[in-house]
């Protein structure tokens, strides 16, 4: 339904994807009514599919936001999120395996990556605070850095958009973020293939395009 189209768009997933989706179920409802399981069919809405997505945080917006979210567990997740750029589905990924407290320094490995390419990132200035952090809320039999009350951190739509309402901030999605940290990377004189690491472009074209 509408409804979901626009968690997913929030989540960051691109039009053309959805779109996909879509119509893989289109195609379900209409397999149904050639077999006369069904008489008819709702309406699918397609997206338009505009990749050049533009949306970028304010700091200032960010942190208002951050503030009104009400829950610590996503607001490490959105702040990582924030300064690093990475892909949400990599950061549910980390794990405390890939954390090495004598050099303070994340390891996502190839497997837990997007793009089959392993990094490392060093857990510096806000980055140490959030580890710090994540490291006092440490469950038993839970290996994940990210997470809520132990399980894995899901997906949370309502509690952003709550949270940017009541921040004063309109028309953003979390994705956003992945766009904000590149081009702050960038700004603050972080050498290009450093800020592609940490974000996990492969490609230069489309981190120019995030930049």
């Amino acid at each position: 339904d509408v409804a979901d189209i626009e968690q997913q768009l929030a989540e960051g997933k691109a039009a053309g994807t959805i779109n996909r989706r879509t119509a893989l179920l289109g195609g379900a409802f209409r397999l149904a009514i050639k077999r006369h399981q069904l008489s008819s069919m709702p309406e699918i809405p397609k997206l338009r599919e505009d990749n050049a997505r533009e949306g970028f945080f304010a700091s200032r917006e960010f942190f208002a936001v951050l503030s009104n979210l009400g829950d610590q567990d996503v607001a490490d997740f959105m702040e990582w999120f924030f300064w690093t750029g990475m892909r949400p589905g990599e950061i549910r990924s980390l794990t405390w395996r890939a954390f090495d407290s004598e050099t303070w320094t994340l390891r996502l490995h190839a497997k837990g990556a997007k793009i089959g390419v392993g990094r490392v990132i060093a857990l510096e200035g806000p980055l140490r605070a959030i580890v710090e952090r994540r490291m006092r809320t440490r469950r038993f039999g839970c290996d994940l850095i990210f997470h809520r009350d132990g399980e894995l951190m899901r997906t949370f739509y309502k509690r952003w958009k709550h949270a940017c309402l009541l921040a004063g901030v309109t028309g953003k999605i979390p994705y956003d973020l992945r766009r904000t940290a590149v081009r702050n990377m960038i700004r603050a004189g972080v050498p290009e293939r450093v800020a592609m690491s940490i974000s996990g472009h492969k490609t230069r074209a489309i981190f120019d395009r995030y930049n």
